[in-house]
């Protein structure tokens, strides 16, 4: 990020005192960047996006993508049923010393279900309690029409636990919980 022209800072920004250095991607092509959220927020503030060579490479750029999401779960057979209904593909399980249950959706989104929580739980320890722990909280699927998302669970029976929610920017979420507790947010980015 660079400041506006009074404010340069050798190819480094303060906001809130912080400085902010961000590697060598063009706003289209980085996957921070790349969000309206982001654009919007950066240009309204004034700043811009600049290069920074020398964090680009001190960086993992060898990380490409998110390769798999794992879930703690009691009951795969139940599990299997809930997320079959939101289009996941069973593939293998369970398998290894865990053991893994692995269910794919023909967007490319790998789940491995864990199958080894204990069925005692009631609740998601990182959403439901008062004290707040470390933690994922939750797995945002990105949709191409929300009321069209919407419309689909409720007919399912699934029900939606928040939202939906609009942004201020367009974007708009819609959250529910699996048979575990755990939490999948719909997301629709804003146009």
């Amino acid at each position: 990020l660079s400041p506006p022209d009074d404010r340069k800072l050798n190819n480094k920004c303060k906001i809130n005192h912080r400085p902010l250095i961000f590697p060598h991607y063009t706003s289209h092509d980085c996957p921070i960047h790349s969000s309206q959220q982001f654009r919007s927020t950066i240009q309204n503030s004034g700043y811009s996006l600049q290069i920074d060579k020398q964090t680009a490479d001190s960086t993992m750029q060898e990380i490409t993508r998110i390769n798999h999401i794992g879930l703690r779960v009691t009951d795969l057979a139940i599990t299997r049923a809930f997320y079959e209904k939101l289009g996941f593909k069973f593939i293998v399980g369970p398998v290894g010393p865990e053991p893994v249950a692995i269910m794919e959706h023909p967007s490319g989104i790998n789940i491995n279900f864990i199958l080894n929580a204990s069925k005692k739980q009631i609740l998601n320890m990182l959403m439901d309690l008062p004290e707040k722990y470390t933690g994922y909280t939750h797995v945002a699927l990105e949709v191409t029409d929300m009321q069209s998302t919407q419309a689909y669970l409720e007919s399912i029976n699934y029900e939606i636990t928040e939202g939906p929610i609009v942004t201020s920017e367009g974007a708009t979420f819609i959250f529910i919980r699996d048979p575990d507790k755990n939490v999948i947010e719909f997301h629709l980015p804003a146009k």
